[in-house]
């Protein structure tokens, strides 16, 4: 089998893993950011009671007004919407644990797999010593 390397399989590496990963893994650091720090949220109510929370700013009272032919009725509905400064520190800590969470199972499957090779590199130079008095240091470091 020959290798040649081409600068175009490089560069199709680079535009189709590394700059999508590298795009995901900023808007997701982003967007925690802005859950554990806090940010603007626009809301909406048809209650003006229910904005009576601090840190909202009202934006606009809409109201609408329906009228029906058939039955020869009016309706009127408000509608107000206001922007409430909000945190969100426990989805913001979710966001950040999501992101790591690859590489710690990545970082645990290479610890044990590493020790699994010093266990049975271990075990192999212990099991050539002949007599069943010296088994025992043999399981003790095994453990």
């Amino acid at each position: 089998i020959k290798f040649a390397f081409e600068a175009r399989h490089c560069a199709n590496g680079l535009f189709l893993g590394l700059v999508p990963s590298l795009f995901d893994v900023f808007t997701d650091t982003f967007s925690a950011k802005r859950f554990i720090t806090g940010d603007f949220y626009m809301k909406t109510g048809n209650d003006s009671a229910d904005f009576a929370i601090e840190n909202c700013t009202a934006i606009s009272k809409k109201t609408t007004i329906t009228h029906t032919f058939d039955t020869q009725s009016t309706e009127t509905e408000t509608c107000y919407a206001r922007t409430c400064w909000e945190t969100d520190p426990i989805f913001g800590w979710i966001v950040v644990f999501l992101i790591f969470l690859p590489g710690l199972y990545v970082g645990f499957k290479l610890m044990t797999r590493m020790n699994q090779r010093r266990r049975e590199k271990l075990y192999n130079i212990f099991s050539e010593w002949s007599g069943v008095k010296n088994r025992w240091i043999v399981m003790l470091l095994l453990v």
